[in-house]
């Protein structure tokens, strides 16, 4: 490029050449730069410049994505909380940020993603007892599971299976509750059944699977540590 000379000195100065990275420039700018050769090379020795002082500086002075998912879900005090309302005002990658992560959590939960949240914090019930009925066919078999103090029977048979909460010293059952049947799949059909105040519930038909069982009773989430299989 040494070699090269503009075309026309005259006709641009370096700020022109700026604005032109910038897609500010007047088109006799454009037009110059499309016809000059040194002054085409010079755009992109400043293009190669920018796009190195962008990545070093670039937001620089921001809050971090952690203080602006925080403003967004009002978790800051009322002095930061301010702070950086204004720097959201007057900062268009930060307002962007903050419509993003707005939009995020004004999404709705999933009823999968619902599920796995209980899966994930609720008790696990281990397996005590298991017995199987070869003279039935392959896949029935009785089991029995316990999570603390409560102690849940379960039948498996062909295509569905029945089943029973209860406290160790109540006989009797346990509150109401529900009981879900969470496979393997995207979670667009997970078999649902009531628990009755005796603490009984069945699945009638279930679409054939792996299935881990999950209950709620007595304001607790339960969920066996066997994978109960159908059909």
């Amino acid at each position: 490029m040494d070699k090269l000379r503009c075309i026309n000195p005259s006709e641009v100065e370096e700020g022109d050449l700026v604005a032109y990275i910038h897609g500010d420039a007047p088109p006799r700018v454009v037009k110059h730069v499309a016809e000059c050769a040194f002054c085409a090379a010079r755009v992109e020795q400043l293009r190669m410049t920018d796009a190195a002082l962008l990545s070093l500086f670039y937001r620089s002075r921001c809050p971090t994505a952690e203080t602006l998912a925080a403003f967004v879900l009002d978790q800051l005090p009322a002095v930061e909380k301010l702070r950086v309302a204004a720097h959201v005002r007057t900062c268009p990658a930060c307002a962007e940020e903050v419509a993003s992560v707005k939009g995020l959590a004004d999404e709705p939960p999933t009823f999968l993603g619902w599920l796995k949240e209980k899966l994930s914090q609720a008790a696990l019930a281990h397996q005590i007892a298991f017995s199987p009925s070869p003279l039935r066919g392959p896949g029935w078999w009785k089991g029995r599971f316990e999570a603390d103090d409560l102690v849940v029977t379960l039948s498996v048979y062909g295509d569905g299976l029945t089943g029973r909460v209860r406290r160790r010293s109540d006989l009797s059952g346990v509150a109401s509750g529900e009981a879900w049947l969470v496979g393997a799949d995207d979670g667009r059909n997970v078999p649902q059944a009531t628990i009755d105040e005796r603490g009984r519930f069945q699945f009638d038909a279930p679409p054939p699977g792996d299935y881990v069982l999950l209950l709620h009773v007595a304001g607790r989430d339960i969920r066996l540590e066997k994978e109960v299989r159908i059909g």
